[in-house]
């Protein structure tokens, strides 16, 4: 889920909050927000995916 920055700043206190940076973990390690996970998206291979 996507959503502003104002909503995100209403949340950020809430124990059960979960914010998931996709950026590149170079970008990342550059600044994120403090407890974020990073999920590179494209570090996966999506068109790779069969069994």
């Amino acid at each position: 889920m996507l959503i502003s920055t104002t909503d995100l700043a209403k949340q950020l206190t809430n124990p059960n909050l979960i914010v998931i940076d996709t950026r590149s973990f170079k970008d990342y390690s550059h600044g994120h927000i403090p407890g974020s996970v990073n999920l590179d998206l494209f570090a996966y291979h999506w068109f790779d995916t069969t069994p």
